[in-house]
């Protein structure tokens, strides 16, 4: 188990440095005037290499320190001294600088871009002490990225594997700029432990994001050309020497890029295991209805029920998928999702009866009176979330077909189909 207060003061010196090395950076504007391009591109990579080697030997310390620190409160029965650990590329830092100082751009906006390239180098530093002493180190203790509050999603992607890591190609390699989340090694390899750190909850929204694109990314995929998918590829196999073979075309290198981009519209603190709740403000929760029994959504179980009760059952499901929705009066479009406008559809069971071969037609019906309500407001193509709990005339799969093909019909650009197991789809036209 790590020790929450010693993590903290570990994380705090190791974002402090960050922060410092890529104030450092931003500083150089000053040093820059009056030299030509050539000359500038020279000045930053001297420069640029010497912060970062500065900042990211003091990072590697700080690991260093902590690492020693965590093995001693542990005991394990062999003995091991950590040292400092050094990234030993330095092609990459002067790649920086070339990709970010491009002809005719401004210096102050090269530098705000090699100030976060900085953090992503200095953290490295940290990332290679952590990883290459739990390598050589007979106690083998595993490590794992801590995210930040509010970080991205992929850095709560890589959080999400909790303590996984023995291999740098797995985390260090995927920092990127502006990143500041922490290596942390546990030595209790069968029982790791931090508190305030949940993996398991981040890899359950992980998977809840993934299975909301996931049969539109297999459809899309499906579709693909083969130089589409040549952009989507996974690192080959690692032989036996350590050398690992050429990269291949993935399907599962595509789904995670759909899945992680699924996560950055989710709510940050639920990426983390919060919780999420529609904001009634504009339109209060008492003007749909009321639940007698809290989480049961039955029709028997709402009172007092306005025009739209049946939306409360839409509102929960975006609430536990980490989607937060303002609600909107009858004036308005019913949601606004990052201050995106969309509308809930939530038809009920027809009252005279379907006749055959008509049971989809409602499917159509919403769908067009959405993209007219769209269009009357001057704002282009519809957004609905399609919630069906309360008229379920058919399998998800035959209701997903029907909705896709209306979708191109009406210029309904996305859906947000609640399935009848009150899990997401995302569909696109």
């Amino acid at each position: 188990m790590i020790d929450r207060d010693a993590f903290d003061r570990y994380d705090r010196a190791l974002s402090t440095n960050a922060d410092l090395v890529a104030a450092a950076v931003a500083s150089l504007e000053r040093e820059m005037d009056g030299l030509t391009f050539d000359e500038m591109v020279a000045a930053l990579e001297s420069r640029y290499r010497a912060l970062v080697t500065e900042y990211g030997t003091y990072a590697a310390a700080v690991a260093v320190e902590f690492y020693a620190q965590q093995r001693e409160a542990s005991r394990p029965a062999t003995d091991y001294e950590a040292v400092q650990c050094y990234p030993k590329d330095w092609a990459l830092l002067a790649d920086d600088v070339r990709a970010e100082a491009v002809r005719g751009r401004e210096v102050a906006e090269v530098l705000r871009s090699l100030a976060g390239r900085s953090q992503q180098r200095v953290m490295a530093y940290a990332d290679e002490t952590i990883d290459r002493n739990a390598t050589l180190d007979p106690a083998h203790p595993k490590w794992a990225i801590v995210p930040h509050v509010g970080a991205c999603a992929w850095c709560v992607t890589l959080g999400s594997f909790g303590f996984a890591y023995g291999s740098k190609s797995t985390a260090i390699n995927a920092r990127h700029p502006w990143c500041k989340c922490t290596p942390a090694p546990d030595f209790d390899r069968d029982k790791p432990y931090l508190s305030g750190y949940n993996p398991d909850e981040m890899y359950d929204a992980y998977r809840m994001c993934q299975d909301t694109v996931r049969d539109d990314a297999e459809r899309r995929w499906a579709a693909m050309s083969e130089e589409e998918r040549s952009r989507y590829t996974s690192a080959g196999h690692v032989h036996k020497d350590g050398t690992r073979g050429k990269r291949r075309v993935d399907f599962q290198a595509y789904l995670k890029r759909r899945t992680v981009e699924e996560m950055g519209r989710r709510d940050r603190g639920w990426l983390q295991g919060g919780k999420v709740s529609t904001d009634y403000t504009a339109n209060p929760m008492s003007r749909y209805g009321r639940l007698i029994v809290p989480g049961d959504y039955s029709p028997g179980n709402i009172i007092d029920r306005g025009n739209e009760w049946r939306d409360l059952w839409a509102h929960h499901v975006l609430e536990q998928n980490g989607i937060r929705a303002e609600t909107h009066g009858s004036a308005d479009l019913d949601l606004t999702i990052d201050g995106v406008w969309w509308e809930v559809k939530s038809p009920e069971a027809s009252a005279g009866g379907v006749k055959p071969g008509n049971e989809l037609d409602f499917i159509e019906k919403n769908l067009r009176r959405a993209s007219h309500q769209f269009r009357d407001r001057g704002l282009g193509s519809a957004r609905v979330v399609l919630n069906l709990r309360y008229r379920h005339a058919a399998s998800d799969d035959a209701l997903i077909r029907e909705t896709k093909r209306r979708m191109a019909m009406h210029d309904v650009a996305e859906v947000l189909f609640i399935k009848s197991d009150g899990s997401l789809e995302r569909l696109y036209k």
